[in-house]
């Protein structure tokens, strides 16, 4: 994957998905430290829309403002 488009110097903003047993712990962890993201934990699963969508859109108005 070409990811030279993330040597930017633009803000992200990474949501954490705590119960997440698709995209596991480790591998969060992993694209976390890659992006350099703010991290906004989610204490919901990987459907986080489906399970939580209001949790979810609070925290995406409050990433777009």
């Amino acid at each position: 994957m070409d990811l030279s488009g993330y040597r930017r110097d633009i803000p992200r903003t990474y949501v954490h998905l705590t119960r997440d047993q698709c995209y596991v712990e480790e591998l969060q962890q992993r694209s976390i430290a890659l992006l350099r993201a703010e991290v906004i934990d989610l204490d919901t699963g990987h459907m986080a829309m489906i399970s939580a969508p209001g949790k979810l859109a609070a925290v995406l108005n409050t990433v777009h403002g």
